[in-house]
């Protein structure tokens, strides 16, 4: 469960241990069929056991994804 202050952090920009990404980061899916498709975070959708993300791809679709199968992207071109 996502408590009410995680959620406010979370789309306040502010990064936890619980939830390392926040709204808006922008990821590369590293494992599973989508492997090296861009994304973007949306919202969280849970912290255990491994943080779950809400992700929109380029094309539009979205899916949830555990953190281990992102990489945050410091650099968009």
């Amino acid at each position: 469960m996502i408590t009410e202050a995680l959620n406010r952090a979370f789309y306040e920009g502010r990064r936890s241990s619980e939830l390392p990404l926040v709204l808006n980061d922008a990821v590369t899916v590293i494992e599973g069929a989508k492997s090296g498709a861009s994304a973007c975070v949306i919202a969280p959708q849970a912290i255990q056991p491994d943080a779950m993300y809400l992700i929109e791809y380029e094309d539009g679709s979205s899916e949830v994804r555990s953190f281990r199968e992102l990489r945050k992207d410091d650099h968009v071109a």
